[in-house]
């Protein structure tokens, strides 16, 4: 894997997240970034794909393929979410599975 990847998901089972590229994307040009809040949005990137598919990144919020210094300030404003479209398609499969397992019941 390129040091620019900060994790991985195979849909819909598993999602993995390297702490030391985050680590290390927190700390991005010498400026001291919050380490648990760049985690915390690659979490959340990794579960969007376990949730949207592998072929769900975006231009803009918490699914965009590349991480540079202005989705770091981003995520520091708590501006780095899912698209309003992004999370229809959340709802949506919640509301299937849900639905899935009430009837196995």
């Amino acid at each position: 894997m390129q040091d620019t990847v900060f994790g991985f998901a195979v849909a819909p089972v598993l999602a993995t997240v390297y702490y030391e590229s985050v680590l290390a994307l927190a700390k991005y040009d010498e400026r001291e970034f919050e380490g648990s809040v760049v985690l915390g949005c690659a979490m959340a990137h990794e579960i969007g794909h376990l949730l949207l598919g592998s072929n769900s990144h975006s231009v803009s919020g918490v699914m965009q393929a590349r991480w540079e210094r202005r989705q770091i300030e981003e995520e520091l404003r708590g501006a780095a979410l899912f698209t309003p479209n992004q999370a229809t398609l959340i709802r949506a499969g919640m509301r299937r599975r849900n639905v899935t397992l009430d009837s196995a019941r």
